[in-house]
């Protein structure tokens, strides 16, 4: 038998190994195993790099980090909060349809609610609300009391002896002197001819200045018990004190014999500085009195008393008496060189309704400005202007220098730069004056504030006049060569005439008087 060789082994093939290739099978999965890693790769890195970008940004744009703050914890409440969840409505509300819907009705908005007026502004002086209530009167000046004063202190020229130093000296030594000559001594008066400041100064004659005998005791009563009474005396010191209205009403009642005739100008002269509510109180009063005297004081607080309400009560006190006995007044009042005292005379006339006055009106609007200057009877050019003068330093312009301690009136005479003297009728040093004899009345007189008192008060009393000043060389110089205005040029005192004239007639016959006096001729009484 013969033996056959054993041929290698071959592995036998199953049936998918022979259809499926293995390798090229591992090489399709890898590739899109890439194909699809890679964009998944790029995103991740693009996102991180976007989210490393704003943590920069974020970074640099964050404030700096504050240092922590330790906070005590907060306690529970006590009771939880209640729920702010709706509650069920018990009732439910209706539901319209479109038809049963109620027409809206629109009614007018109501009126705003009025604002409230902010307070009025303090007068500085009174420290009293300046209300002004409506006027019963027609008004052509609405000017407060407190605006007429300042403007008064800053048009009035001043007047003062010691403007010449050592005037006040001089006068009380020649006083001594004649005292001993036994000689009368009207010094004021001569040096009123020599000095430019003082020529023109009203004053009167020594014939007509002293008061009667009669009259002086009464003069000293009243002015010592209202000093005493009423404060008088302190209120030189505390200028802005002020009196209730029973105090002064009662105390003028008990006072009539005051308001007779040889008592009303002491009572006015010392009245009319004190608040406004004692200066009409004695308006009220003295409209009980029935005398002219009375009538022209109580036309001259309607002209110039600075306060509305004082001048109207003065008007209604005129209202039941003679217009012949303060007609006058009042139209000297329109020719005043302080143009409110020309409006405040023509409201005056207008409200007591005096139409018999017209004619005299018509004829002031001819008349020239009260404040140009005009050449008088000596062939000298003058001009009217408003002055005032300080009380307590011009003793002596207004009296005469008392040089006996019998004299009636004594008044101290106060000494710039050292306070003022508590007694003024009873003591026993110092210079005094004669309030007896006056040699300058004023129109009028006010409390006002001076700028550099000293040892003086604040408030201080101001006498207002008209002095009658003569022009210098140079002052005429410049008057001549200033261009004449139009003869019937308007200025506030024709402006008042010509209110007067219009409210008294309902008319406006223009700027002339010969126009007027047509047309009032026309009309007839």
């Amino acid at each position: 038998m013969s033996m056959r060789s054993a041929s290698p082994s071959v592995p036998v093939k199953t049936e998918l190994e022979t259809v499926v290739r293995w390798p090229m099978l591992y090489a399709a999965a890898g590739l899109g195993f890439l194909l699809l890693a890679v964009p998944v790769v790029l995103a991740c890195i693009a996102a991180l790099k976007g989210n490393a970008v704003k943590d920069e940004t974020a970074v640099r744009s964050a404030p700096p980090a504050l240092a922590p703050v330790h906070v005590a914890p907060v306690a529970a409440p006590a009771r939880p909060i209640a729920s702010y969840e709706p509650k069920e409505v018990a009732t439910p509300l209706p539901i319209y349809k479109q038809a049963d819907r109620p027409p809206i009705k629109f009614s007018p908005a109501p009126p705003p609610a009025p604002v409230a007026a902010a307070p009025p502004p303090l007068d500085p002086v009174l420290q009293l609300p300046d209300v002004k209530e409506p006027p019963s009167i027609k008004r052509l000046n609405e000017l407060s009391e407190y605006v007429l004063s300042e403007l008064l202190a800053k048009e009035a020229k001043e007047v003062d002896l010691e403007s010449a130093k050592g005037t006040r000296d001089k006068l009380l030594a020649e006083a001594r002197e004649t005292k001993a000559d036994k000689k009368s001594s009207s010094a004021i008066l001569a040096l009123r001819t020599k000095r430019a400041d003082l020529k023109g100064l009203p004053m009167i004659g020594e014939e007509d200045c002293r008061a009667r005998a009669e009259d002086v005791k009464k003069m000293q009563t009243i002015s010592l018990t209202l000093r005493r009474e009423l404060g008088f005396g302190v209120r030189v010191s505390r200028s802005m004190d002020l009196h209730s209205p029973r105090t002064v009403e009662g105390f003028l009642a008990k006072r009539d014999d005051w308001l007779k005739d040889d008592g009303l100008s002491t009572l006015v002269q010392m009245v009319q500085v004190e608040d406004p509510l004692l200066r009409r109180e004695l308006a009220k009063r003295i409209a009980t009195v029935s005398s002219p005297r009375a009538s022209v004081i109580l036309a001259q607080t309607a002209l110039f008393d600075l306060s509305a309400e004082v001048r109207e009560q003065a008007i209604n006190g005129l209202k039941d008496r003679p217009r012949e006995q303060y007609r006058r007044v009042l139209l000297g009042g329109l020719r005043y060189p302080w143009p409110p005292v020309a409006a405040h005379a023509a409201e005056a006339l207008v409200a007591l309704n005096d139409r018999a006055a017209t004619f005299r009106l018509a004829a002031l609007l001819d008349e020239p400005e009260p404040c140009e200057p005009v050449c008088n009877s000596d062939g000298k050019w003058v001009v009217r202007e408003v002055v005032r003068v300080n009380h307590l330093r011009n003793c002596l312009l207004c009296h005469a220098p008392s040089t006996a301690k019998n004299d009636p009136l004594r008044g101290i005479v106060p000494t710039p730069g050292q306070p003022l003297p508590q007694a003024y009728y009873s003591g026993r040093r110092g210079e005094f004056v004669r309030a007896d004899v006056t040699y300058l009345r004023q129109d009028f007189s006010v409390m006002q504030r001076v700028a550099k008192p000293d040892r003086w008060p604040e408030w201080q009393r101001f006498d207002y006049l008209v002095r009658s000043r003569e022009l210098t060389a140079d002052e005429v110089a410049v008057h001549r060569k200033k261009p004449r205005p139009s003869p019937f040029a308007p200025y506030p005192q024709r402006d008042a005439v010509r209110f007067a004239l219009s409210e008294l007639t309902g008319l406006d016959a223009g700027e002339q008087s010969a126009d007027w006096w047509e047309v009032l001729t026309m009309m007839g009484p």
